[in-house]
């Protein structure tokens, strides 16, 4: 029982939306608070994807602990949204802390090259070397393609009629290309700890 209470670790570094704004340059290589860009008037598209379709889905968030990463080969958008239930426990995205330059190094490689990185960079990690962003109702998070992350929820009260967070989730649907390029929608890397909020 102790042992495995050693394995599961708080996350110390939550950075809030206030955080982010002051510090974007820190953290927009592993992900991006979807602002209103400077230059918009009306209606600007911000993203194309010519090889997939949108695909979009519902996420409640029943999950308060987690020790798998995933990584896709795609970027993916997730919004938090209010939810008729009674909601009192915040969503998180967490990512490695990850340096600019290995991000760069990332980009210059295959998959297979990339996901092998990926997999190095993770067993290494400890639990100082996560960072925690919380959600809002509304905030939108773009998560790039290659970034490590996964999503969990603070304490849910379901004793006291609580409900999971509400998010919907929106990716490029890129099954078929997937499958004829030979390679994966999702990646998993098992953490060598169990995270909690």
């Amino acid at each position: 029982m102790n042992n495995l209470a050693n394995k599961i670790k708080n996350i110390n570094k939550i950075i809030s939306m206030e955080i982010y704004i002051k510090n974007k340059e820190f953290y927009d290589h592993l992900f991006e608070v979807q602002l209103p860009s400077e230059d918009l008037k009306l209606w600007k598209p911000r993203f194309n994807f010519e090889m997939g379709i949108p695909l979009i889905a519902d996420l409640l968030l029943d999950i308060e602990e987690e020790k798998m990463l995933e990584v896709h080969p795609f970027p993916e958008w997730v919004v938090h949204l209010k939810s008729l239930d009674k909601v009192n426990s915040k969503p998180y995205l967490i990512v490695p802390n990850l340096p600019k330059p290995f991000i760069k190094k990332l980009a210059r490689k295959s998959v297979d090259e990339r996901i092998n990185l990926i997999k190095d960079e993770v067993a290494k990690l400890t639990i100082d070397d996560l960072v925690a962003f919380e959600y809002e109702v509304g905030i939108n998070v773009l998560v790039p393609a290659f970034i490590p992350h996964l999503f969990i929820s603070s304490k849910i009260n379901k004793e006291a009629g609580d409900s999971p967070p509400y998010l919907q989730v929106f990716e490029p649907n890129l099954e078929t290309l997937t499958k004829t390029l030979k390679i994966k929608l999702t990646y998993f890397f098992e953490l060598p700890f169990t995270v909690i909020i």
